[in-house]
């Protein structure tokens, strides 16, 4: 019976890692990128469901330079930072967000081709605040960023 169930665990957490989303990296991040699309998801916890917003990035463009430093244009306002990267893991320093939410951290890439990048964040016990001037909570934030190389 031990063996048995012991099986089964094995089986249970290659089925579970068997059916992540595969990283796919066929190129360099460095260069020009052009925002095609972003989505966030807001979680407050106690709270059911999640919220989820879709974004056109279309006016976001992030460059990343041979030396470390990453820019964000956008709106016409230009903001540097930097990067690193790491296997898929990307790490951006850089004074950034989205409806409040602080875009600097760490990254998966899930996608980085010729011509298009894929980031994913996932930030836990966050503090959110209500736009409306409701009490802030804690919560998780999912942001997933699509760009297009210029």
């Amino acid at each position: 019976m031990k063996h048995a169930n012991r099986a089964a665990a094995i089986l249970f957490l290659l089925l579970v890692y068997g059916c992540q989303k595969e990283t796919v990296i066929t190129s360099t991040i460095k260069g020009r990128w052009k925002g095609t699309g972003a989505e966030l998801r807001v979680k407050p916890f106690g709270l059911p469901l999640p919220i989820s917003k879709d974004y056109d990035s279309s006016d976001l463009e992030m460059e990343f330079k041979p030396d470390g430093t990453a820019v964000v244009r956008q709106n016409g306002k230009t903001t540097e930072g930097s990067y690193s990267l790491n296997g898929d893991r990307l790490n951006i320093q850089i004074d950034f967000n989205i409806e409040g939410y602080d875009l600097s951290g760490d990254y998966t890439i899930q996608t980085l081709t010729e011509d298009s990048l894929v980031l994913y964040m996932e930030k836990k016990d966050v503090t959110l605040a209500d736009p409306d001037g409701g009490p802030t909570v804690t919560g998780e934030v999912k942001i997933t960023l699509h760009f297009e190389r210029l």
